[in-house]
């Protein structure tokens, strides 16, 4: 980040390559701060391997934030936090600040340094590593080698070498595997084509596909596009 967009960042907001717009500004953060303790806003709260369910902003003051403990929280968590909410514009926003100290019925931490938005309502997407997996049935014939480049809460952007997919094709029982150390796959039961193109240059045929999940299936496929949003902000604010 050059000394323009540091100077940018402190009074207003920048838009970063994720489809956020992050800000360092406190007047911003701590405006934010005063609707979230007045309007009751629900956070949730976030580090790897847990996330809360929904919980409130107590009070804060120029050095730290008071939030209502969860009664899920493990008892002997340290370290960073991801807090998470809704506007009343449904845009999502996050925080990231470190734990100073619990009690019975409070978590007590940093103020916010960041405060990130998304800008885009719906469907953002998220890109996936190479080594990813994704077979289908389509007309009942098994079919694979395809992999995915990125997905999001409503479709997902697969390719293959050589094999073309047509608009308005219906693939069912799709799975989307490598996408874990664990060789976690993600299964959704109805997808269809809505828009195909190919990348001449690298030889590839790309397919967009709407997602039909069940419900069960939309709860996993959110859960998963949360987990890879939440990562790709941890190394934004790394690299910050």
């Amino acid at each position: 980040m050059n000394r323009d967009e540091k100077s940018k960042m402190d009074s207003g907001w920048v838009h970063d390559e994720l489809g956020y717009q992050r800000t360092r500004s406190p007047v911003i953060i701590r405006q934010s701060l005063i609707a979230l303790k007045q309007q009751r806003v629900f956070l949730s709260l976030a580090q790897k391997g847990y996330q809360s369910g929904n919980t409130v902003l107590v009070d804060f003051d120029q050095d730290k934030l008071i939030i209502d403990r969860p009664l899920d929280l493990p008892k002997n968590i340290t370290g960073s936090l991801i807090v998470q909410f809704r506007d009343k514009g449904n845009l999502q926003n996050r925080y990231q600040v470190r734990i100073l100290s619990l009690t019975a019925d409070s978590i007590i931490t940093t103020l916010p340094q960041d405060f990130f938005q998304l800008q885009r309502r719906r469907q953002y997407r998220v890109g996936l590593p190479a080594g990813n997996v994704v077979s289908f049935t389509l007309e009942g014939e098994p079919c694979s080698g395809f992999f995915a480049k990125d997905i999001s809460a409503g479709g997902m952007l697969i390719g293959h070498k050589k094999r073309q997919l047509e608009v308005n094709d219906r693939l069912e029982n799709l799975v989307l595997e490598g996408i874990g150390r664990k060789g976690e796959a993600l299964c959704i039961s109805i997808s269809q084509v809505v828009r195909i193109f190919q990348a001449e240059e690298i030889k590839r045929y790309f397919a967009g596909l709407l997602f039909s999940p069940t419900r069960q299936e939309e709860e996993a496929l959110l859960k998963f596009v949360r987990k890879l949003e939440l990562e790709q902000i941890r190394r934004l604010s790394a690299g910050g």
